[in-house]
């Protein structure tokens, strides 16, 4: 199950949209958006918690957003 996460948030990183990383490599979009999402609340928690303020994370946690709010906008 990881190796699938890893992809996903491969793909995700390399800027590509949940429906890009669906049709490249045939996992269901709802699997693309729950990985994505499972990263996004972790990192916000970290960065709400204090543990890590690096602005790697913040850059991470404010893509995954914006993501998540085009899905629901669509």
């Amino acid at each position: 199950m990881k190796d699938k996460q890893t992809i996903i948030l491969k793909h995700y990183h390399d800027g590509k949209s949940q429906r890009a990383i669906h049709r490249e490599t045939e996992i269901d979009r709802k699997t693309v958006r729950k990985y994505i999402k499972e990263e996004y609340y972790a990192n916000r928690a970290e960065l709400l918690n204090g543990k890590n303020r690096s602005e790697e994370l913040v850059q991470n946690i404010v893509e995954n957003q914006n993501m998540i709010l085009a899905t629901v906008v669509k």
